[in-house]
């Protein structure tokens, strides 16, 4: 009976190691890649593009002249929520004490803000938009703009 049991279980293993044999092998030429800028209307193409002109990468993508882009791109208009707040007209030191705001997007991004009560830079994760001058890039940053406050 153990036998029996072994031989099964190893019966099993066997069966399915064949079949994700068959499913790695599968005729790959179905699989074919999708290219999301086809999916998207026009609308979203020229806001897409507007993206990438912003953020500085789609030159690397077209080949185009300015001319050509921007008949491509249409006149939207840019936007720029993702822009920290500058700080008050108080300088550094209100811009030092400034609370922490992490925005309301959901990116990730390490950021150092000036804690007052601590006298110390401490790391947070900021949003990627709108958020204020309370937002450092680096540790050293932080400390040489609010050192002191």
């Amino acid at each position: 009976m153990v036998c029996w049991k072994r031989d099964a279980t190893r019966l099993g293993a066997l069966l399915f190691g064949s079949l994700v044999l068959v499913c790695l092998v599968a005729d790959r030429a179905a699989a074919q890649p999708v290219d999301m800028l086809d999916q998207l209307g026009s609308e979203s193409r020229r806001m897409f593009y507007k993206m990438l002109e912003y953020l500085g990468d789609y030159d690397e993508l077209e080949d185009d002249g300015p001319q050509e882009r921007e008949e491509k791109v249409g006149s939207l208009p840019l936007q720029t929520s993702n822009r920290v707040e500058a700080a008050a007209a108080g300088g550094r030191d209100e811009q030092c004490k400034l609370p922490p705001r992490r925005g309301v997007c959901r990116a990730l991004l390490p950021r150092y803000r000036y804690d007052p009560a601590q006298q110390d830079c401490i790391e947070f994760k900021f949003g990627g938009c709108d958020g204020n001058a309370n937002n450092f890039m680096s540790y050293k940053q932080c400390m040489e703009a609010c050192k002191g406050v």
